[in-house]
C-alpha cells in the first residue's frame, strides 16, 4: 500500500511538471502590449446601480495591415481603446495614435463604454436579402434554395446565389426577386420572410 502511494505520488509529480502546455503566460514586457480594463467606481456608476456595469470591453484578433500576422485591437469600459500591431515573435507595436482611432461624438456608447471589439469585413448596402432560416439545401449537390408560390398550394424550387450574411438575414444575389412569396417550412418569421435589412439602407 505504502508502494501505490509513492508511486501514485511521483506520478502526479511528474505529471504537474509536464512543459507542454498549450498555454503559456507571456510578460507584457516581452509583448510591450500595456493594455488595461481598468474600472473606476462612483456613487452614480457602480454594480448596485448599473447592472452591466462589469460588462462590455473585448477583443477583435485580425490581420488589419495584410503582413500576414494577427493584430489585436482592445475595447476598454473607461480607458481608450487600442491598437497594437503584430511585429512577429508575440511582440507588439501600439499604433492607437497613429491609426487616429477616435470615436464620433455624434455616437453614444452606454455610459462611455466600448461595448463590444467587431470587424466588419465586408458591406453590402441595399441589397435583396431574405431570413437564413428560410435557406433549404439540395440532398445531392448542397445547393441553396427556396421555394416560391406559383399558384394556390403550388410552389416551385429555386436555386439561389448568396452573398454576404450577417447571422440572421443573407444576401440573395439571384433566383428570386422581391416581389415572389416564399414558403415557410419552419419557425421562420412568417412577417417580412423577405425584405430588405433597414441596416443595409
Amino acid at each position: 500500500m505504502k508502494e501505490f502511494i509513492v508511486c501514485s505520488l511521483f506520478f502526479l509529480l511528474l505529471s504537474c511538471n509536464n512543459n507542454d502546455a498549450l498555454f503559456v503566460t507571456v510578460p507584457s514586457s516581452k509583448t510591450q502590449i500595456k493594455f488595461q480594463n481598468t474600472l473606476t467606481s462612483t456613487t452614480k456608476l457602480n454594480i448596485l446601480n448599473y447592472l452591466y456595469y462589469y460588462n462590455g470591453a473585448g477583443v477583435a484578433a485580425a490581420d488589419f495591415n495584410n503582413d500576414g500576422l494577427v493584430d489585436l485591437y482592445f475595447t476598454g469600459n473607461q480607458t481608450d481603446d487600442k491598437l497594437y500591431l503584430n511585429s512577429g515573435g508575440l511582440q507588439f507595436e501600439d499604433i492607437t495614435i497613429k491609426a487616429n482611432i477616435t470615436l464620433d461624438d455624434s455616437y453614444f456608447v452606454r455610459a462611455n463604454y466600448s461595448a463590444n471589439a467587431e470587424i466588419v469585413l465586408e458591406q453590402q448596402d441595399s441589397v435583396l436579402a431574405i431570413k437564413e432560416a428560410l435557406l433549404r439545401f439540395d440532398k445531392k449537390t448542397e445547393k441553396p434554395y427556396v421555394e416560391v408560390k406559383i399558384g394556390e398550394n403550388k410552389f416551385e424550387k429555386r436555386e439561389l446565389e448568396l452573398g454576404i450574411s450577417d447571422g440572421v438575414n443573407i444576401m440573395v444575389k439571384s433566383g428570386i426577386t422581391a416581389k415572389d412569396e416564399l414558403k415557410i417550412w419552419n419557425k421562420a418569421e412568417k412577417d417580412n420572410n423577405m425584405d430588405e435589412d433597414p441596416r443595409r439602407k
